[in-house]
């Protein structure tokens, strides 16, 4: 996907793909980067990102299985900034 997912000042990365999605783009999940598809991760439910995208659950945990994305992980990330920001 040609945007990034870090650094998006104009809300949440679901909420930039779910109006692309409205304005008439075909969304892809295999054109994630694995970094994409972590940032969706940690915002929204594996249920809300296959819908997004036309796909089945399990196809989304496919992908997250392959490219090792943890919910564990993200949230061992988010308690790591939020010390280093206290």
């Amino acid at each position: 996907m040609e945007n990034k997912a870090n650094g998006n000042t104009y809300g949440s990365f679901y909420h930039e793909l779910l109006t692309r999605k409205m304005n008439g783009e075909e969304l892809k999940l295999d054109e994630l980067t694995r970094e994409e598809l972590k940032t969706l991760y940690a915002e929204v439910s594996t249920t809300d990102i296959a819908k997004l995208f036309g796909v089945s659950f399990e196809k989304v945990k496919y992908r997250l299985r392959k490219w090792h994305i943890l919910y564990s992980d993200i949230l061992k990330e988010r308690a790591s900034k939020d010390t280093l920001s206290s």
